[in-house]
């Protein structure tokens, strides 16, 4: 019993110690109540609001697929971006609610786990590899608390590459021939939750990075066939549930990436290579490396301690770690992708690759590079010559002290920021910290454990010039502020009857005011919007139609709009607009349409009126014309609306809801179809007497999406033994030779 219990204290010391490591590196977060990751533009004003609403949801016992708030009305799993279909995510919005909202604890507890997560990954990782723990416990700090992880503060980035290091162990188990086939489907499964965590732009990177890998194995060992196409099934499985309902959403939608006069995309127009260009890594802010506050756009900080210890990595290779030559390759690539237009490679696989021109954003692929320098840490810690041995420690002091002198001159000289001193000299001092540790290692004076703590926290004080040090102060930047100052004007838009929606105007309220309070909106702040929507909201009859009734601004009242109907707190006045449509109608007069482009010039023809007339795309049903329809009741979820009517004869109900595949009907319990109403909304037809009638959202693509990733997610874990036997190394199996590894740390 005492031998398990040291056992089981050995195995927890380095998650523990990680987990210590991690909150007091965020101390901003867990310590105090000053500060927040969530003050800042997108935060507050887009992220925010989206895991309020799916919070809200949760509580009302509804997975939330459908966002009803904003414009007028769209797929909230197809954006990908709120993070819908991840696993994680749903622990965060079954917590409790305080006053209808997240608790801020939680969400900065939740930002902090991320952390936490990706750098125990790294570490399991690194102890699969059989590095120290020391050298494992650098290495996970490394990785989840520097570079792109360390400075970038959007979750959904943060959750699709934290998977990484356990997509690399299993991958890594697979070609060392333990249990290659569950080994692969469990790293491609792993791939796949990187695609569920919320964006696709990291998880693209690392696909190919993974795409490259088997390729060069398969070279080599050409039995690796079975295992790869078992990863490749199990990546299109696990993440299933996200990708298929964001493509049929991508295919519907226009698409925001940043062209000049920001104007949208369609799916099926490529993303010029100007705007990757753009968005790409800038040679100069290589140096961001090793100094802080050098780059642009993504950081690739990792300091001069965590550098250092990289290079040395090649030692090991030299003594025959060949996986010290797929981590150096992952970070050669990390760089060639994060270049973009500065790198000949990014724009060869640009035009060859399918679907690379979505990722519109190479920068982001710099997290590959800091992921493998993160292993690569690791060994270049385990290879540091023992005392009194070697001539290295030397040369790496030489070698320490030229680089920074080369760094600090092309700092001042490029002046990338107003004070680059500063930054500089913090490198500085970490280098001259590094070289009185290898100074006493040498000589004897400290242990390797000794040396290890005093690196992790020199690396941890250049780290913390980055990663914590931005989060803004709470009660700073005025974001979250106007977030929650408009509670007056919710509350009177919440309190008038029918469902109405509201045109906010974006420079008095830039936020999703829409999710974060649970009113409808005419817009919103999203990376996409439904076509239809998009391209016909701001006509007047569209308006009408769906019945945006009310304006909030503080400029005087546009057109059609009455005089102020209520004034906030705030400066805030909301208009009315008393001719618009309500949320449900009924006529008996169907138009057929038979050309969709004909639909548009059709509502203001002289004497069409959508109170009685319906336009339909194709052919139109056979109604009757009567007048004293009732609409009784109406009820709405996120999923769902139903509407409870009274028809004196056959009609058309009108529901002032975007028409979108997904959406079911049943009426009276039978299945009904829903019309294009107008080519944009929905419409049922019912006839004469007592009818309820309920829409629901439940698209095939996420029902389909659901039962893969479950097959993708469930059968490798459940299936896989994770007492692996023990198995040939990476260089025996490289050379066509046999061989046992040696022991082996790793997950339990």
């Amino acid at each position: 019993m005492p031998s398990a219990l040291v056992r089981l204290s050995r195995a927890c010391a380095g998650p523990v110690l990680l987990f210590a490591i991690t909150s007091g590196f965020f101390w901003k977060l867990t310590l105090s109540n000053r500060y927040t990751w969530l003050n800042s533009p997108d935060m507050a004003n887009q992220v925010l609001p989206w895991l309020d609403f799916q919070a809200r949801s949760f509580h009302q016992h509804s997975f939330p697929l459908w966002d009803p708030h904003l414009w007028a009305g769209q797929s909230l799993i197809g954006q990908l971006q709120p993070g819908t279909a991840y696993p994680p995510n749903w622990l965060l919005f079954s917590l409790p609610l305080e006053q209808g909202h997240i608790r801020l604890t939680c969400l900065h507890w939740y930002w902090v786990l991320i952390h936490y997560f990706a750098a125990l990954f790294c570490y399991w990782l690194c102890r699969d590899l059989k590095r120290s723990r020391v050298a494992s416990v650098l290495a996970g700090a490394l990785f989840g608390l520097g570079g792109f992880l360390g400075r970038t503060e959007w979750p959904q980035h943060l959750n699709s590459v934290i998977w990484a290091p356990l997509v690399l162990l299993f991958f890594l188990r697979a070609v060392r021939g333990q249990r290659p086939a569950r080994s692969a489907a469990l790293s491609g499964t792993l791939l796949g939750v990187c695609f569920l965590g919320g964006h696709f732009q990291g998880p693209t990177f690392l696909a190919l990075a993974m795409a490259l890998l088997w390729g060069v194995f398969l070279v080599r060992q050409p039995r690796l066939a079975g295992p790869a196409a078992l990863f490749a099934l199990f990546c299109f499985l696990a993440g299933a549930m996200q990708t298929l309902p964001a493509i049929e959403y991508g295919r519907l939608a226009v698409r925001w990436a940043g062209l000049p006069g920001g104007e949208p995309l369609r799916w099926d127009q490529v993303v010029p290579y100007p705007v990757h260009a753009g968005y790409s890594f800038q040679p100069a802010s290589l140096l961001g490396i090793a100094v802080s506050g050098v780059f642009a756009p993504s950081c690739p900080f990792a300091g001069v301690v965590a550098l250092v210890l990289g290079l040395l990595a090649w030692r090991a290779a030299a003594g025959g770690a060949r996986e010290t030559g797929v981590f150096a390759a992952i970070a050669a690539l990390g760089i060639a992708l994060a270049l973009g237009g500065n790198s000949i490679l990014h724009g060869v696989a640009y035009a060859a690759l399918p679907m690379l021109e979505k990722a519109r954003n190479p920068s982001m692929a710099i997290f590959l590079l800091h992921f493998g320098m993160s292993v690569l840490v690791a060994y270049g810690f385990d290879s540091l010559p023992g005392p009194q041995g070697t001539r290295l420690v030397r040369r790496v002091l030489l070698a320490t002290a030229g680089f920074m002198a080369a760094a600090l001159g092309m700092v001042w000289a490029l002046r990338v920021e107003t004070s680059p001193d500063i930054r500089a000299g913090v490198a500085a001092v970490a280098a001259a910290a590094l070289a009185a540790v290898l100074w006493l290692w040498e000589r004897a004076r400290i242990s390797r454990r000794v040396a290890g703590a005093l690196l992790l926290a020199f690396m941890l004080f250049e780290l913390s010039h980055e990663g914590g040090f931005y989060l803004p102060l709470r009660d700073g930047p005025p974001y979250l502020a106007t977030l929650r100052e408009q509670a007056d004007v919710a509350a009177f838009l919440s309190r008038q009857p029918g469902l109405p929606r509201a045109d906010l105007d974006d420079e008095d309220v830039p936020c999703n005011f829409g999710d974060w309070y649970g009113v409808d909106q005419a817009g919103g702040y999203v990376a996409s919007v439904p076509e239809p929507t998009y391209r016909r909201i701001g006509e007047s009859k569209v308006r009408a139609l769906l019945g945006i009734e009310y304006r909030v601004s503080r400029k005087p009242a546009p057109e059609g709009f009455t005089t102020p109907v209520f004034t906030s707190a705030s400066g805030l006045k909301i208009y009315r607009n008393p001719g618009v449509m309500p949320r449900v109608w009924v006529t008996h007069q169907a138009i057929p349409v038979p050309d969709r482009r004909d639909i548009a010039p059709a509502l203001y023809r002289s004497g069409f009126d959508p109170r009685v007339q319906v336009l339909l795309p194709g052919a139109a049903p056979q109604l009757e014309e009567c007048a004293g329809d009732t609409v009784r009741t109406m009820r709405r979820t996120p999923n769902s609306f139903t509407v409870g009517v009274e028809m004196h004869c056959r009609g058309v109900v009108i529901v002032a809801d975007p028409y979108a595949p997904g959406w079911k009907a049943r009426l009276d319990g039978a299945p009904a179809e829903i019309l294009e109403a107008y080519g944009l909304i929905r419409g049922v037809v019912v006839p004469s007497g007592r009818h309820t009638i309920q829409m629901e959202y439940r698209p095939a693509s996420v029902i389909w999406g659901a039962a893969l990733s479950a097959a993708g997610i469930l059968l490798p874990v459940f299936l896989y033994p994770f007492k692996s036997r023990k198995a040939s190394s990476i260089s025996h199996l490289a050379s066509g030779e046999g061989g046992v590894s040696g022991r082996r740390g790793g997950p339990p």
